[in-house]
């Protein structure tokens, strides 16, 4: 569904799937996207940015949970 929506770019896209496969890959389990449904690229960045700080907060002390 992302790569339908405008408001989220590749830039965006390619950025938030990184994150979010890592958290994957660091056994968080599944985390659900919001970022789907976003109007604006201002919108699309916040939910970009806040996976990947979720990642980089998981990477300095690990979480079981997003």
């Amino acid at each position: 569904m992302l790569f339908r929506n405008s408001a989220m770019t590749l830039t965006y896209e390619t950025r938030l799937i990184a994150a979010l496969h890592a958290l994957k890959l660091a056994g968080v389990g599944r985390p659900r996207s919001a970022a789907a449904q976003a109007r604006h690229q201002r919108e699309s960045l916040f939910h970009v940015e806040s996976a990947e700080l979720l990642q980089q907060r998981h990477a300095k002390t690990p979480f079981t949970r997003c």
